[in-house]
């Protein structure tokens, strides 16, 4: 019984055996793409080829049965004819029996070409994969030349010699058999470029990192393409004007700008680019009084352009233009008769553009600041005794003179009289006298001096003189003072000196009794009488500026001066009524 059931067992076998045999060669046949799993006599074909399999990895169908990938032609085999085994299809084909077969958009030359054994031995090798080289990249370059030579940076992959780090030997979906997206492969490496290409503010050129990197090696650091700033301005424009920021012209891009991107505008380092700014600048205005409003804004853009410019210091205009832009109110000095030389050259002349100890961000003290030109002025400010009182205040010079432009002589705020009545407009008590309130004395007064109409300078210094009450010229200021021409010497200016020296004449005074010269009766000896006794020297209801009052010590004595068509008369303390003809007769 147990002899008939292992003949049956047997026979089940062979069967079996025979018939999965015939299944196989009939999936063969209708093209079904399966590995055979056909054993031969091995053994005869390992006694010729043993060095096939010599190597540590052996390739798992030669294990098996050489037929795997072999046919035998009819004729036999060794036979002195040559070789009689062919493969068992065309390639890769054959490789595809047991490998899957690519389907990804890109396919690399050889696999695509069926070169299968360029770079993997089909029987055995001591490499992983069956390669046939221990290094993967000495493999690449028999076909692929990097050109690293004598560069000096090169990708640590590549100087590793690990070209699969980033390509796939076989296939992929992306260009140059890349296994990621080329921004995600670089990415997996650099993940601290990551964050940055996440901010608010992405650099554009990051959408492909070899906009600016090489993948391989780079005579540049970071493998750049080009050096910086040539790298920039392959987008951005070049800087070609006249003046250039410190970093534009050294290629120093990095040191304002982040590469990859920012949470800040135009990829600056710092949010605020003030701050930045303040990194080199020191402006220097910890201890200032007065800071200029943009500075203080800390809005450093509003004047300056970040990179090159035609005009000094980087601005945005040339200098007193861009003053304009705020400073508008100024435009119209600019169309004025007469501008102030400074003004019209250079506003920083006078003022400080970042910050200053001095109001209005002047350089100096506004008097010293003036001195700093007018230094005859000051000569005189400091050296004679009698200075004007608005010399000293603090805005001395600025309280007659515009330091930008006036349509009137010497840049007054306004016309010479005007200017002067304006302070001049109320009673004021000096070391040598009272001043009266001029400005009342001119508008109530019928008769004005000549001088007086137009302006005061014809008398008086604006700034500083040895004769009291700014006298520009000596007039005694005694009532009474001896008969020389120097002690009238301001009113002699204007007035004929005949006056005083000419006793008798019809032509020097019309101040006369026939052809007696009146003046002279007055103005000789040693008590000559000062013209300010008789005449008023601004304005007076009084024909010839002729006085009601004049004070006599304590008593306002009435000078009584009437008037006529061939002359006049008076009747004062000094004498009785004198009266005067100049044409006896008449």
């Amino acid at each position: 019984m147990k002899k008939s059931l292992l003949t049956f067992l047997g026979i089940f076998a062979v069967l079996l055996f025979f018939s999965s045999w015939s299944n196989f060669e009939r999936e063969i046949d209708e093209g079904i793409k399966k590995p055979r799993r056909r054993k031969t006599e091995q053994k005869k074909c390992i006694e010729c080829h043993s060095d096939l399999m010599n190597n540590k990895i052996v390739h798992a169908p030669i294990e098996e049965a050489c037929d795997n990938c072999h046919s035998k032609k009819e004729n036999g085999h060794p036979d002195r004819q040559g070789r009689e085994f062919v493969l068992a299809d065309a390639m890769p084909t054959l490789c595809y029996y047991c490998h899957e077969e690519p389907s990804k958009k890109i396919i690399h030359a050889p696999v695509e070409g069926g070169e299968c054994a360029i770079c993997h031995s089909p029987h055995s090798s001591n490499n992983s994969h069956l390669l046939v080289s221990n290094s993967i990249s000495s493999l690449c370059y028999e076909c692929h030349d990097l050109e690293i030579g004598e560069k000096d940076r090169v990708h640590a992959p590549v100087e590793m010699g690990s070209c699969e780090e980033c390509h796939d030997s076989h296939q992929s979906d992306n260009r140059s058999l890349l296994k990621k997206e080329k921004g995600s492969l670089c990415l997996s490496c650099h993940d601290n470029i990551n964050a940055e290409i996440k901010t608010k503010y992405p650099h554009a050129a990051v959408d492909d990192c070899s906009n600016c990197h090489t993948a391989h090696s780079s005579s540049n650091r970071n493998l750049l393409t080009e050096k910086i700033p040539e790298l920039c301005f392959a987008c951005h424009e070049t800087f070609d004007k006249k003046h250039g920021h410190s970093p534009v012209k050294e290629g120093d891009c990095l040191s304002c700008h982040v590469v990859h991107g920012s949470n800040n505008r135009k990829l600056l380092i710092e949010k605020e680019s003030s701050n930045l700014c303040l990194m080199c600048h020191d402006l220097g205005m910890e201890n200032s009084k007065v800071k200029h409003a943009p500075v203080e804004a800390l809005e450093c853009m509003e004047c300056h352009d970040a990179h090159n410019s035609d005009y000094n210091g980087l601005l945005k205009k040339e200098k007193t233009m861009l003053c304009m832009n705020c400073h508008s109110d100024l435009e119209e000095d600019f169309v004025m008769i007469n501008r102030h030389a400074p003004f019209e050259d250079d506003c920083s002349n006078c003022h400080a553009a970042h910050s200053s100890m001095h109001e209005n961000l002047l350089v100096e003290e506004a008097k010293t600041l003036c001195y700093m030109c007018h230094d005859d002025i000051q000569e005189k400010v400091n050296t004679l005794p009698i200075v004007h009182k608005v010399m000293n205040d603090d805005l001395s010079c600025a309280n007659c003179h515009s330091p930008h432009a006036s349509n009137e002589s010497a840049i007054l705020l306004s016309k010479e009289k005007e200017l002067c009545l304006s302070c001049h407009n109320k009673e004021y008590s000096t070391e040598f006298g009272k001043i009266k309130n001029i400005k009342e004395e001119i508008e109530k007064s019928k008769y004005i001096h000549d001088p007086v109409k137009e302006g005061c300078s014809s008398c008086h210094d604006s700034h500083a003189v040895k004769y009291p009450f700014l006298l520009t010229d000596y007039s005694s200021p005694m009532m009474y003072t001896p008969a020389n021409t120097l002690n009238f010497q301001l009113c002699f200016n204007c007035h004929d000196k005949e006056l005083m020296t000419i006793k008798r004449g019809n032509l020097a005074t019309n101040f006369r009794n026939g052809n007696q010269n009146l003046h002279y009766i007055h103005l000789e000896g040693e008590k000559a009488r000062n013209c300010n006794i008789c005449h008023a020297t601004h304005a007076a209801d009084g024909k010839h500026l002729i006085k009601e009052k004049i004070w006599f010590g304590q008593w306002e004595m009435p000078i009584g001066y009437e008037a006529n068509s061939n002359g006049g008369s008076c009747l004062t303390g000094c004498h009785e009524k004198m009266e005067y003809f100049r044409s006896p007769g008449l």
